[in-house]
């Protein structure tokens, strides 16, 4: 459900009947609409706890924890019984979202807009830089394979699915309304090669300042990425080098700063803002919130170069009035479709309650959680002669240990696990094994690892930590625990995870090997 309204303020009160669970899983398109059966989105997550579920998944999506729920039950309480106050109350409180979010990684003189996902951030990073830089523009995209399947549709002004969070069905690929005839060019820069090795860090900021440059000289704008973290945890572009770029023309120059995973600290996010960069997080990757949290920090250099903020009409199908600051409001034409998306404020909610709970704990004890993670998961998968972790040198400076391991998978015969393959595992661990084939335990148990992604010709999935593991690991400790005392469940569900992974993986090889067999290449079945 969401309030679908014309811009009324007080006069109208909005619909509140709706429950909380109900709001987690609306205002938002397909990727998180549950299945009617199994309460599952397409993430595989719900909008209750899975208390006795597994979730290394935050790469992908994860499932409401239950402190972040309770936060989300009081937010709704709070909100209802005020419903009196009609859009004005709905208004405060999205404010108050927006100061949460600033507080913890804004700037003096910044604002913060609310979006659905990190897709839906890019089209809204893509009509402010044409707002502010005018004329054509070039968005010069990095790793798209790495960020997100729809980006590139959406960098190029697209529909990035057949559908919308407020219900309208497009047709993906197509131009929004309002961009069918602008000029909006895309240009891409891989940060590996075709055998999935990652490019030197030199080249790809030489490929940056080759197509910017070619662009800005053709009379072209530029909306220009760095990528922070990707889905496998690598970066893509310096920010010196972004810095220079923009410095070529700053008036047709805007740089967004990809930080959606959000396996930063938040001074580098501030820093990125410091340099005039927009920045793109989401609450529900390393953070755990509910899909669909996203948000994109304006610096105040940016702020001051708006004039009239030129959205394109299509925008109000991914967009509410109120996921906007007022003053951005004012700035506009644009007739919003939609007051408020009360589902995507309650995701905020849930992804803000544990991002506080995170950096309230100390950050060295934070670090020592997420080594002792990234030990124990490499100490177990270097135990599996069939499993190997894909260990890139990073391109930037790491703050903090991995929280994104990726693993490929590999047959008998040295092959690679293909990615149908891959994809078979990743979706039988989040399925119990049937008790007639459950030899142990574990193999009845549920695991949600990160989804699949190529890296080259290889697939990869990926065990990763998450803000809520963590904090739960600290607040142990700081309770008078041993690392190694508070880590023993996390321990013993790691154990359940590799017996089962190495099951699964011993099934498919038997079963590729027996077709292999059945077509006559019995040397490679061997």
């Amino acid at each position: 459900m969401n309030v679908h309204r014309a811009k009324s303020f007080g006069s109208e009160s909005p619909d509140m009947t709706a429950g909380a669970d109900l709001l987690l899983a609306a205002g938002g398109d397909e990727r998180i609409r549950l299945d009617p059966v199994t309460r599952r989105n397409r993430y595989g997550t719900t909008v209750t706890p899975c208390p006795g579920e597994i979730f290394l998944s935050s790469s992908t999506a994860s499932t409401i924890t239950p402190q972040a729920h309770r936060a989300v039950e009081l937010a709704w309480a709070a909100l209802s019984a005020d419903s009196s106050a009609g859009y004005q109350g709905i208004d405060a409180w999205f404010e108050s979202l927006r100061a949460r979010l600033l507080a913890l990684f804004g700037i003096a003189g910044g604002n913060v807009v609310l979006t659905g996902s990190g897709t839906e951030a890019e089209l809204t990073a893509l009509a402010i830089a044409r707002s502010v830089a005018g004329g054509p523009l070039t968005n010069i995209v990095l790793a798209p394979a790495e960020t997100g399947s729809g980006v590139l549709r959406a960098a190029a002004g697209a529909y990035f699915l057949d559908s919308t969070p407020f219900g309208e069905a497009r047709r993906a690929g197509h131009r929004l309304n309002g961009w069918e005839g602008a000029d909006i060019a895309t240009v891409k820069i891989e940060i590996r090669d075709s055998q999935g090795d990652l490019r030197a860090a030199a080249g790809v900021d030489a490929e940056a300042r080759l197509y910017a440059a070619a662009a800005l000289q053709a009379g072209r704008s530029v909306l220009l990425h760095l990528l922070q973290t990707s889905k496998t945890g690598q970066s893509g572009l310096t920010a010196a080098t972004a810095s220079e770029i923009l410095a070529m023309a700053p008036d047709r120059v805007v740089i967004i700063a990809d930080c959606c995973q959000l396996r930063c600290s938040r001074e580098r996010v501030q820093q990125l803002l410091q340099r005039g960069f927009m920045v793109a997080i989401t609450g529900s990757k390393f953070f755990a919130g509910p899909p669909f949290s996203g948000a994109l920090f304006l610096p105040p250099q940016i702020l001051r170069r708006i004039g009239q903020l030129a959205l394109p009409a299509g925008l109000a199908e991914y967009s509410s009035r109120l996921d906007w600051p007022d003053d951005l409001q004012a700035q506009t034409p644009l007739r919003w479709a939609n007051e408020a998306n009360l589902g995507l404020g309650l995701r905020w909610v849930a992804a803000l309650s544990e991002m506080e709970r995170f950096f309230a704990a100390p950050c060295a004890l934070r670090a020592r959680v997420l080594a002792h993670f990234e030990q124990a998961v490499r100490r177990r998968a270097e135990g599996m002669r069939s499993l190997c972790e894909i260990s890139d040198e990073p391109h930037s400076f790491r703050e903090e240990p991995s929280s994104i391991l990726s693993f490929v998978m590999a047959h008998r015969d040295g092959a690679a696990f293909s990615a149908a393959e891959t994809a078979l595992v990743h979706a039988r661990l989040r399925l119990p094994c049937a008790p007639s084939m459950a030899g142990s335990p574990a193999l009845l148990r549920t695991f949600h690892l990160g989804q699949s992604v190529a890296i080259g010709p290889r697939t990869v999935l990926r065990a990763c930590a998450s803000a809520p593991m963590i904090s739960e690991m600290v607040e142990r400790v700081e309770q008078g625990e041993s690392l190694e005392a508070a880590f023993a469940s996390l321990e013993g569900n790691l154990d359940a995870l590799f017996e089962k992974w190495r099951w699964l993986m011993g099934q498919i090889s038997v079963q590729r090997d027996a077709a292999l067999s059945a077509s006559g290449d019995l040397e490679r079945a061997i």
